[in-house]
């Protein structure tokens, strides 16, 4: 427990305000933050070509000023482009992966085209390969809009589909048609208006309780009649098919439209569309809800659901046949062999025309998480909750066999015993089904391969008659590897990615019954140096026999020998429910180090030490309750093990280690200065420090709502306890955090201010929960190194 002696009130608080430009970063560090990040990469349906993606690059940040932003609904949306913000990084986007360029490789040839003639300063949207793979389409994002583009795989040329633009802004809405000729996709309705004018408000906000649900606690939600019409406006689009050759079909009405599905024979849609009026106390996801399908040509044939009726969720269209539409429903209580059972789930189908009786299909005792399809002789159940999951094959064509488990129930958190996950592949329409081989009678499992000594993915093939596998596969103990994408099934044919700390991730395609390997990328080192970073694992034991790891870099070309060397401790704090999950080491230790902005392996070209990453620290649940009960203790006991370890051997010093994280890490960061006097300095990015304000659950807590554990709450919230704070702490948030709000921020410096503490404050300008701007990754880097140099100094 901490024991430093509390500093006196220096100055009484009195806070100076610093104008500063954007600072550099010395020129090794500005380096790794320009080098390249590692593509993504996609094989087309006939297992011709590769497709490498270019991840998208830090920006300047004039874009991002210049970038109009509306929040609504707990959503960030550009005006100008009718689509969710490329800058939104809040839990409740819709995951849009833009890209800045694409190339192909003819896998056979080696042929290799990057598509050029896109537009200037443009964004690429995610790539949809053609059912046939003969084209590939994607959107094209510009300041002024969303448009469709398409490549022809024979001339390798794109070109705009259509004048008509997409709207966006509940995420990528494009799949192909079943004759890999159509596309159906949201557009904007020809003819909009003016969009209404934004809000000013000049009458008083008013609000009522609802049924009893626990409110969003998102600063972007709807406030009045003003914001309603302006979400209505962005959100309003309309369904249509286009075709590669230009023309376009409207499909139906215009509406809100929050997801929209096809059916595998492209003759059905599944339309969700948000209803009016929307809430001024949810997000847009717990929006009222009408769900129904529509015919090919946007004519409604059945209502499913309802605004006010949420016991039919989780639609979907069996992947395996034409058009059988799928859901689950609550279970309640049925007779099974003469005694009453809790049934979770009940998974319900209805077939084509849909005029029939829905079919109870599966009763599951877990909830049902995913259905994975193959035929009317196979298909996968995902069951679980949060602490436990079990796979299980089901048969379609027998739904009165039931079930029969190849997996047995498990925690979540034990990877050790994950026997890997169904491999699948995009069917027409967008649907995932199972890769099978040998008839159906084969299928195939990729996983991460846990173990103490890091991951080792593997590919293994399973019998489904018999339950028995066969390891395919698996990554050397050397490198990282890992099965990427099936290319040839019946060979079988995988591509993998390949990486070690000293080499970035390059593709290869090995072919598994000869065990020869065709290498099809070389992508360069971008980050001069970094293979001369000594790495290694400290391995540790708590009291409570909880055994944990974290990594050990050492500054550039140095070696244990040459410390003591001033330290960073980095930490993100994980529940766990059982200690054997604590052994594992998550990752890889031959993964390639990639430089993000604020991450502080950054620092390790300066002269410091970096300890931390991965699950480190770990908090354990005991006797089943909730692992955060126990935070404050685990923490502290954690990092005393650690600072001891690395003193002990010469490589920390005391009086210069210092302890850092961000997000939910900022905030374990701050309560190690809080209950410890184990760091001499602290920087907190991007945190949350006072709990009491989530009410209702925060990062995984299962204990309970504030006024049922109070204790919990307090205990992790550094603003309640600032007056415990004397070792001086940098704070860093952006201004723009749509997923922790800045606020939070700026109270814990008025605290510490007020209480005379070294305190620094730095809010970044157009800056969300992720940094995105050149300036803003050169800058961060500027202020950890000199508030270590400062509060360091030996």
């Amino acid at each position: 427990m901490k024991t430093r002696t509390q500093n006196k009130k220096k100055s009484g608080g009195d806070a100076a305000t610093v104008q500063q430009t954007y600072r550099e970063a010395p020129k090794e560090i500005a380096a790794w933050l320009d080098a390249p990040w590692p593509a993504r990469a996609s094989v087309d349906p006939t297992g011709r070509w590769l497709l490498l993606m270019d991840r998208q690059r830090l920006t300047r940040i004039a874009n991002l000023a210049t970038q109009p932003e509306l929040r609504l609904a707990g959503l960030l949306i550009d005006p100008n482009a009718s689509a969710i913000s490329w800058k939104s990084d809040g839990p409740l986007k819709h995951e849009v992966h833009y890209h800045g360029g694409l190339t192909l490789k003819h896998i056979e040839t080696g042929r290799t085209q990057r598509i050029r003639g896109l537009p200037a300063d443009s964004l690429i949207g995610p790539p949809h390969w053609a059912p046939d793979g003969s084209k590939l389409a994607f959107a094209v994002r510009q300041r002024t809009g969303l448009t469709l583009w398409v490549v022809d795989m024979e001339s390798l040329r794109p070109r705009r589909v259509t004048d008509v633009k997409l709207n966006g802004v509940f995420g990528d809405m494009v799949a192909w048609m079943p004759d890999s000729e159509r596309l159906m996709c949201a557009t904007i309705p020809r003819g909009r208006s003016r969009p209404p004018r934004p809000p000013v408000r000049t009458r008083p906000e008013v609000r009522e309780s609802g049924q009893g649900r626990s409110t969003s606690f998102y600063e972007e939600l709807l406030r009045n009649a003003e914001d309603e019409a302006l979400f209505a406006y962005y959100a309003r689009a309309q369904l249509a098919v286009v075709s590669t050759g230009g023309s376009l079909e409207p499909l139906g009405a215009p509406g809100y439209f929050w997801r929209v599905a096809l059916a595998p024979n492209g003759r059905y849609l599944l339309v969700e569309t948000l209803q009016r009026p929307f809430s001024c106390v949810l997000t847009a996801p717990d929006f009222p809800r009408r769900i129904e399908i529509w015919d090919a040509h946007g004519k409604p044939v059945k209502l499913m659901t309802g605004a006010g009726e949420p016991s039919r969720r989780n639609f979907s269209w069996r992947a395996d046949v034409p058009a059988t539409l799928v859901w689950t429903e609550p279970g309640g209580t049925v007779q099974r062999n003469g005694q009453k059972v809790k049934i979770q789930d009940v998974l319900m189908g209805l077939p084509a025309p849909f005029s029939s009786e829905p079919e109870r299909l599966f009763e599951f005792d877990l909830p049902l998480r995913e259905m994975l399809w193959s035929s009317d002789d196979l298909a996968i159940a995902v069951e679980g909750r949060w602490k436990s999951a079990q796979m299980s094959f089901v048969r379609p064509a027998n739904p009165s066999a039931g079930k029969r488990e190849w997996i047995n129930e498990r925690l979540d958190e034990d990877r050790a015993d994950d026997c890997g996950r169904p491999l699948v592949r995009t069917a027409p329409c967008g649907s995932s089904i199972l890769v099978t081989a040998n008839g159906g009678k084969t299928i195939f499992l990729t996983g991460d391969g846990a173990s103490r000594e890091g991951d080792r993915p593997f590919l293994d093939k399973l019998d489904t008659e018999t339950g028995r596998t066969e390891r395919l596969w698996r990554s050397g103990a050397t490198a990282l590897e890992q099965a990427i994408q099936l290319v040839n099934a019946e060979g079988p044919q995988v591509l993998i990615s390949r990486q070690t700390s000293k080499e970035p991730p390059n593709f290869r395609l090995l072919d598994l019954a000869t065990g020869s390997e065709t290498g099809l990328t070389a992508f360069p080192n971008g980050y001069a140096g970094l293979e001369h970073v000594h790495r290694e694992i400290i391995r540790l034991k708590r009291a409570d026999g909880a055994e944990f790891c974290t990594l050990l870099h050492l500054p550039l070309g140095c070696k244990p020998e040459d410390g003591p060397f001033p330290t960073l401790m980095w930490g993100y704090p994980r529940p766990f429910r059982s200690k054997p999950a604590t052994a594992l080491l998550p990752g890889s230790p031959h993964e390639f180090l990639t430089m993000r902005p604020a991450e502080p392996e950054l620092l390790l070209t300066q002269g410091y030490a970096v300890c931390g990453g991965w699950q480190w620290p770990c908090i354990v649940s005991v006797n089943g309750d909730d692992p955060n009960a126990h935070y404050v203790e685990q923490c502290v006991e954690s990092a005393q093990l650690v600072v001891d370890e690395l003193v002990r051997r010469g490589i920390a010093a005391r009086e210069r280690i210092a302890v850092g994280g961000r997000s939910h890490g900022a905030n374990w960061a701050a309560n190690m200065l809080v209950h410890t006097d184990l760091f001499h300095a602290g920087i907190a990015i991007s945190g949350f420090y006072n709990r009491p304000l989530t009410p209702f659950g925060f990062q995984g807590h299962g204990g309970g709502p504030l006024w049922k554990v109070p204790d919990t709450y307090l205990a992790l919230s550094p603003y309640m306890h600032a007056d415990r704070i004397t070792a001086p702490l940098l704070l860093i948030h952006g201004d723009c955090d749509d997923n922790v709000r800045p606020h939070d921020c700026r109270q814990l410096f008025n605290a510490l201010n007020g209480l005379g503490r070294t305190v620094r404050l730095v809010m970044l300008p157009h800056e969300g929960h992720r940094f995105l701007a050149r300036e803003t990754a050169q800058h961060i880097a500027w202020e950890m190194l000199n508030w270590l140099g400062t509060h360091l100094a030996g």
